[in-house]
């Protein structure tokens, strides 16, 4: 992310003023010993450091008052008439929405000081134009941007209100470009809702009593805020590196180190365990400490394509395993009986299916639910038959050679939906001009395939150890059967 630019206000001068403000807050605290920092330099936006003397583990490093996030309900929007439509939007909508009013008030909002340091530029996905979006071609992540859906709620919700309340909103109306208010609002609302994405906070509510039949209980809500310094802690993927955490309490917001910290260093809040392809996604940058964490989920279609043609089925044999069909979205829905019997124990996702690290090594785990579609598409007939007339939730299958070998076959289907090789891909990052958002695009699929070629090492690993298994224990049985021979053929001579 980039910070907004202003020449004659400079982000160390905003920064500034952020401070000021949250010193103003009513009960808020802010400790001597850290600083706000500018990390552009380095592709991480701004920071905060301990600025002159060690901090200790749980120690306070600020508290402000919950009345100074910037939420729906503390939003001034809402004491306008706008303010029943605004609790009839979804959260998300209500926060762009509330965000935007806010900006528009300029210096008269309450949160001005706090907005001015807030990013006006991303390398977040939503941002990139098709051409680099095609860079990470064979990326299920392409699939999770969502700025078509976005869009629609923009244009069907928020410009509509804002056009017939324009003078709320004067930073369109006062735009230069007023013919174009449409464009204008759509800009500015993506690029708000990218910052609630990548900054706002889930902070709890009040419990409300909830009735269900004859029980009675607390059901805890959440409502998404921007915090105010809090948003400003990046995050390390070395999760020993995680030195700080917000705490909620009935009137406070507070952010405690989780651990001592030394004069100098930056302090880590923590983005949870996140594949780089999320992180890119989410926050706009990529950076190897989340490589552990990357994933490559594999389509359902292109498992079946795969097996079906490496077992020749006929049609009948398809439908016995598998029924499918196309929805208008062009996705592939499963309804398979094995699989389907296994859905709450394994919780699967017919669409696809998970590779990942494994957490306490460098090897591989697949989704068990592709364990279990493999197996029924690789059965006999007969086997299959019997597993769908006991009508029982199956046990995770035993690894097989043939197993083994049709999930080779679809790992390599998957590399050939990238556009490139790993050695291309490697080739491609010495280069020391490329661009940002190509070389983010060629870390993220490269991890991609490096996981792949991972399992597939691992699934050759497998077969060796099991056919040189199954080879032992035949050699054994004929050593045992010669053995036997020879004591029946000395006993008939005795």
């Amino acid at each position: 992310m980039s910070e907004s630019e202003d020449d004659d206000y400079p982000l160390e001068w905003r920064s500034g003023d952020l401070i000021a403000w949250i010193k103003q807050q009513v009960g808020a605290r802010l400790s001597s010993k850290i600083e706000l920092v500018d990390l552009r330099g380095r592709g991480a936006g701004r920071g905060v450091e301990v600025a002159n003397t060690d901090i200790k583990l749980n120690e306070e490093l600020f508290s402000i008052p919950l009345s100074a996030a910037l939420s729906v309900k503390t939003s001034s929007l809402l004491e306008t008439h706008l303010g029943p439509t605004v609790r009839e939007l979804d959260d998300w909508l209500a926060l762009t929405l509330a965000l935007l009013f806010e900006k528009g008030q300029g210096h008269s909002s309450r949160w001005s000081a706090y907005l001015n340091v807030l990013p006006a530029s991303f390398d977040t996905l939503m941002h990139w134009t098709q051409a680099e979006l095609d860079e990470l071609t064979g990326c299920a992540v392409l699939d999770k941007i969502g700025k078509v859906d976005a869009e629609k709620a923009f244009t069907e919700q928020l410009v509509p209100l804002i056009k017939r309340n324009a003078y709320m909103f004067p930073q369109f109306t006062a735009s230069e470009e007023v013919n174009k208010i449409d464009a204008t609002i759509l800009r500015s609302a993506h690029v708000i809702a990218t910052i609630i994405m990548a900054y706002a906070f889930d902070l709890e509510e009040e419990p409300e009593d909830s009735a269900s039949d004859d029980n009675h209980s607390e059901v805890l809500k959440s409502q998404k805020a921007m915090v105010p310094l809090a948003d400003m802690f990046n995050a390390d993927g070395d999760r020993n590196n995680n030195k700080a955490h917000l705490i909620q309490s009935a009137d406070s917001l507070t952010m405690v180190a989780l651990k001592s910290i030394r004069q100098g260093e930056e302090i880590f809040n923590d983005y949870g365990q996140l594949p780089r392809s999320d992180l890119l996604r989410r926050y706009g940058y990529v950076t190897d400490r989340y490589k552990a964490w990357d994933v490559v989920e594999i389509p359902a279609d292109l498992v079946l394509q795969v097996i079906f043609d490496r077992c020749q089925l006929n049609e009948k044999s398809k439908k016995q395993r598998v029924n499918w069909q196309l929805s208008s979205s062009s996705q592939l829905k499963l309804t398979f009986s094995k699989v389907g019997l296994a859905q709450l124990q394994w919780g699967i996702n017919s669409d696809s299916f998970e590779l990942t690290r494994n957490e306490t090594s460098t090897d591989f785990e697949f989704d068990p639910a592709l364990y279990l579609l493999v197996d029924a598409l690789t059965m006999d007939p007969a086997t299959l038959q019997e597993e769908i007339d006991a009508n029982e939730t199956p046990e995770e299958p035993r690894f097989t050679c043939e197993m083994g070998a049709a999930l080779r076959e679809v790992l390599q289907a998957h590399l050939k939906r990238y556009k490139t090789t790993i050695a291309e891909d490697t080739a491609l990052l010495e280069d020391n001009h490329l661009s940002r958002r190509l070389r983010m695009a060629v870390e993220v699929r490269l991890g991609e395939k490096e996981l792949v070629a991972t399992a597939l090492d691992g699934l050759q690993h497998r077969m060796q150890d099991m056919f040189g298994g199954l080879k032992r224990t035949d050699e054994s049985r004929e050593r045992e059967e010669v053995r036997s021979q020879a004591a029946h053929s000395k006993k008939r001579k005795m």
